[in-house]
């Protein structure tokens, strides 16, 4: 018996710098639109506390910033968006649909040992 297997792709997960890559981000976590699910800089990243304090990247947007590409000096990027991603022609994938994050590398090396080093310092220097 004869059977048709289709297979999809509908997101991707891997570190933040290799998902960068991937997608035609920019890879330097240090300079504005760094992000690839908001358009946001690095101070607004800093201040802001919730999603209303972000702009979603919207796939017009990431098209029109793929398409500017063309005309921007080698080199440079368009709203953190330095290349066409190379996934781009599976069908049923677009790079701002993907909200998948890695928890290992965001939180527990990023935000959570920052978090925690604030609080311990709180603690032990404020409160005694």
């Amino acid at each position: 018996m004869k059977k048709t297997v289709y297979v999809g792709l509908g997101n991707v997960s891997c570190d933040n710098l290799a998902l960068n890559g991937i997608f035609g981000f920019i890879e330097c976590f240090s300079a504005d639109y760094y992000c690839t699910m908001c358009t946001t800089t690095n101070t607004e990243a800093q201040e802001g506390v919730c999603k209303l304090d972000f702009t979603l990247r919207f796939a017009d947007i990431y098209n029109a910033d793929v398409e500017a590409l063309t005309t921007l000096a080698p080199g440079t990027n368009s709203h953190g968006v330095k290349a066409p991603c190379c996934l781009k022609n599976i069908e049923g994938l677009h790079v701002t649909q993907n909200f998948l994050v890695d928890s290992m590398h965001t939180l527990l090396e990023g935000v959570v040992p920052y978090e925690l080093g604030c609080i311990l310092y709180c603690l032990v220097n404020e409160k005694h």
